[in-house]
């Protein structure tokens, strides 16, 4: 069903550019045929008398309609080819390919308490998976988001229904991206934008320059009234306008300034207005798509209405590369001065504003991916954020593994501090379990539904110790860099009114047999003592003794591993109790390595 909702729609933009383009090609020759007439009447009729005059202001006319309707025209194909490139790229990941947006890497970060071990910021990872975002502070919101979710109840339950609400609205969503493709992503260009929003431009409010900037054309004015009527002399007309180049030249080098550092910035500008207008003008009754909106407002103006102000602006003081302006109008109104001063009194009023537009923009962009992955997934469930309930989750299945592949699974932890200890042999599905508890926890903290058909739960934080890596450039042991993460889990839950979830892969593997069942066990122990919500992947059966020694805190789960005939078969089912099956050997085996 969504599938053929992409396909319909990349095939309506699809005929509407095959439309577009015959009628630029019509308006192509329109103009060209126009161009034509008014230069060859104009040889062949003259000299010109009236009529001719009116045939050549019409045929004026139609040249410059042609070329209006046709930059009009080619706008809009840009957009068509946007909205068209959006709805193939949703195409392509339902055939599994998401290859058309970007992964994050840069957002990794292998010290993260989750992030790393949960693949979120890889190629073919979570963030890549999630990842609609058309601007780069919309990208970065993303990022944070899955790097520090929610724990407040409130503000997850004012994302679920924002992200409700947009997700039904495809339209608008794929208008705000389509635009949005339409501007270079720079992660530099908001830092600029900012940098010149903080900026302090105090040269233009001296007094004295204020009062001569109006004084000054009202006497340039009163002399030229004069001189019509023969009042004064030429000579004391032109004293006057002297004394206004003088003072436009001692200025000329801060309104160049001025001029220059503004023209960087109103193009980004101009472009971030579009998005504006897109949030400004929509229709949100969620409380979340309120408080954004309320953003974009002053008390007198939209932050769109704002940036066109400066826009209008900006292009008076470009006026003065025009030979008219910039010499009557210079001469007589201190044309540069003046809107010189009223960038620097915009500068005042409003640029402090352009960090809160550049969040907005941002924040509604990540949304704007929240809410496609909802869209996508209409068997997902929000879930509900209960106290008193840890967790409980009934088909609990990974997000990025594809629907015929998927097996899911229920899963209860009835109180905090409860620790799961999960055998199996290889490739049973146990890390992918620990993957699909803590991703699933992590989008449920930042407001989207999740891959189950039921998800009760109390937000918490997230630890995970799964990928561990040595390292030659720190001179650091595998054995070393697992103690250190240990110790990191320890000193952050030791922190008052932290609740985890601890997901833990193979806990020390990098030392004997031995001495690695007896480290394991007290650190368990130590876990319980700290009221630690723990779940355990291992290899290591001893560890499933210690639920004699702590059947109120401790439970042993298991994935099987059927061997029939020499040949395995997963069914990568959470069972409970103690996996009877190990298969390294007939791995080994079926690799022909021994």
């Amino acid at each position: 069903m969504i599938y053929k909702i992409y396909h319909q729609k990349a095939k309506k933009y699809h005929n509407q550019l095959q439309k577009n383009k015959k009628k630029l090609i019509y308006y192509a020759l329109s103009r060209f045929v126009s161009f034509i007439l008014i230069f060859f009447i104009s040889i062949k009729w003259w000299p010109i008398d009236q009529i001719v005059i009116l045939i050549l202001l019409a045929l004026v006319v139609l040249f410059i309609f042609f070329i209006k309707n046709h930059l009009k025209l080619k706008n809009k194909n840009k957009l068509l080819q946007n909205l068209e490139k959006i709805n193939l790229n949703e195409i392509e990941t339902f055939r599994g390919n998401y290859s058309g947006f970007e992964n994050g890497e840069e957002f990794d970060d292998t010290e993260h308490e989750y992030c790393h071990d949960l693949e979120f910021f890889e190629e073919k990872g979570v963030f890549q998976f999630l990842n609609r975002t058309v601007t780069y502070s919309g990208k970065n919101t993303l990022a944070t988001w899955l790097k520090a979710p929610l724990k407040s109840k409130k503000e997850i339950e004012k994302n679920q229904g924002f992200i409700n609400e947009i997700s039904k609205h495809i339209d608008w969503r794929q208008q705000y991206m389509a635009i949005g493709y339409l501007i270079e992503k720079n992660k530099y260009r908001d830092t600029e934008l900012m940098a010149w929003a903080n900026e302090k431009n105090e040269f233009f409010h001296h007094k004295i320059l204020q009062i001569a900037r109006w004084l000054l054309p009202i006497i340039t004015l009163g002399c030229i009234t004069l001189f019509s009527i023969n009042l004064i002399p030429l000579s004391g007309l032109l004293l006057n306008l002297a004394v206004n180049i003088i003072v436009l030249l001692i200025y000329q080098k801060k309104t160049r300034e001025i001029h220059q550092k503004t023209s960087k910035q109103i193009k980004p500008l101009k472009n971030y207005r579009k998005l504006l207008e897109e949030i400004e003008n929509a229709s949100f009754k969620s409380q979340k798509g309120q408080e954004i909106q309320n953003l974009l407002k002053t008390e007198t103006k939209k932050a769109s209405e704002i940036i066109h102000q400066l826009s209008s602006i900006a292009e008076a003081l470009d006026a003065r590369s025009n030979f008219f302006v910039g010499t009557l109008f210079n001469a007589i109104f201190l044309w540069e001065i003046q809107h010189s001063c009223r960038l620097e009194k915009w500068h005042a009023l409003y640029a402090q504003q352009i960090e809160k537009w550049i969040s907005a923009i941002g924040t509604i962009d990540a949304f704007i991916s929240l809410a496609n992955f909802t869209f996508n997934n209409p068997d997902y469930v929000f879930p509900e954020i209960q106290n008193d309930c840890f967790f409980e989750a009934q088909q609990l299945g990974h997000p990025l593994i594809k629907k015929e592949q998927k097996i899911c699974n229920d899963f209860t932890i009835k109180k905090e501090g409860n620790i799961f200890i999960i055998t199996g042999g290889n490739l049973a599905g146990k890390s992918t379990f620990l993957r699909t508890l803590g991703v699933n926890t992590v989008f449920a903290m930042i407001g989207v539904p999740v891959c189950a058909s039921g998800f009760k739960f109390k937000p918490v934080d997230v630890f995970t110790s799964m990928k561990i890596n040595d390292s030659l450039h720190d001179n650091e042991s595998y054995f070393f860099a697992e103690i250190k993460r240990l110790r990191s889990l320890i000193d952050k839950a030791s922190e008052k009114n932290r609740s985890y979830l601890v997901l833990l892969d193979e806990i020390l593997t990098g030392t004997n047999t031995e001495d690695k069942e007896q480290a394991s066990a007290k650190f368990i122990e130590r876990l319980i003592q700290m009221n630690i919500t723990t779940i355990i992947a291992t290899h290591d059966l001893s560890l499933t003794k210690l639920e004699n020694n702590y059947p109120e805190k401790i439970q042993n789960k298991s994935f099987e591993v059927s061997l029939n005939k020499g040949k395995m078969s997963f069914d990568y089912k959470l069972k409970d109790g103690i996996a009877q099956n190990m298969n390294a050997l007939q791995l080994l085996k079926d690799l022909k390595l021994i």
